[in-house]
């Protein structure tokens, strides 16, 4: 549950979307508007986590740091979508110094602990918190109106946690039956295979950024990049696709199909490895 009051989780599940229907002289309430912001939260959830994945979009790089007689880390600016489709923005530097291990039931604070354990994983969590309060013209008798009327503003936020352990590194294996589809140029039915699943929500939808080794004289190493979940953009994936086409000329010198194992027709062949000579027989 998050803390703007409804299920943040059913929200990012499939299901029929629902919007306001308007009309002359329709009462529009506290429901109506809410309904009209979940709406649109449900759509671009939904296509935020089926359709871009989760993980880290950019920065949001973890490195250690040292700050006069302590050691700690730095994440980096950036942003990311969790598992659930939510979009963080980490807007600047956050400095975690000294590093503790946070307590899940407050939020992200320093867990009581005698000692950093050994090896750590630092995860990034969507969070919200309210702001803008301003006088209630008619005060909701359910809520505690005392803090200054009721809070006018939603802010996306995020909360850093620290956790003991180690998190798997991502994998990208391949199947067989999909890799036979390939060499075979079957690239619709490998396509077909890939999006028969639908993508599970997981339980916890945070972000795991890196694992951390502490040393005995308190400082870090960190391992960024084998956990951490990756979004690559259209720029990023248009740079990737330029490389792989260098690397295939490179290695292949344009006479083999890379899709077919190498085993492609020959520069100057045509189909069943006959040498195409045009209409005559020679």
């Amino acid at each position: 549950m998050s803390s703007s009051g409804w299920d943040d989780k059913w929200l990012s599940q499939l299901q029929s979307p629902r919007r306001n229907r308007y009309f002359d002289g329709k009462l529009m309430d506290e429901d109506s508007f809410t309904m009209e912001q979940q709406y649109t939260l449900a759509e671009h959830r939904l296509l935020n986590r089926l359709v871009l994945g989760p993980g880290v979009i950019c920065g949001l790089g973890v490195s250690p740091i040292q700050s006069e007689s302590n050691h700690g880390l730095r994440i980096s600016a950036g942003l990311a979508i969790d598992g659930w489709g939510r979009r963080i923005v980490v807007p600047e530097d956050v400095d975690l110094c000294p590093v503790e291990v946070t307590d899940d039931e407050r939020d992200g604070q320093p867990a009581k602990r005698d000692a950093l354990p050994e090896n750590l994983v630092v995860s990034l969590c969507y969070r919200e918190h309210q702001a803008d309060f301003t006088p209630a013209l008619l005060p909701d008798p359910g809520r505690d109106n005392t803090a200054g009327g009721e809070a006018a503003t939603w802010v996306e936020s995020y909360a850093v946690r620290v956790r003991a352990g180690t998190a798997d590194d991502i994998a990208h294996p391949g199947e067989p039956e999909l890799n036979a589809m390939l060499q075979e140029g079957r690239l619709h039915d490998a396509l077909c295979a890939l999006t028969a699943a639908t993508a599970a929500l997981p339980d916890d939808p945070s972000l795991v950024l890196a694992n951390v080794t502490a040393s005995p004289d308190g400082s870090f190493s960190v391992t960024e990049c084998a956990p951490r979940p990756v979004v690559p953009t259209n720029q990023v994936l248009l740079q990737l696709i330029a490389c792989l086409a260098a690397r295939v000329q490179e290695c292949c010198d344009g006479s083999r199909d890379p899709l077919l194992g190498g085993k492609g027709l020959r520069k100057g062949h045509g189909h069943g490895g006959h040498r195409d000579h045009g209409q005559g027989n020679h």
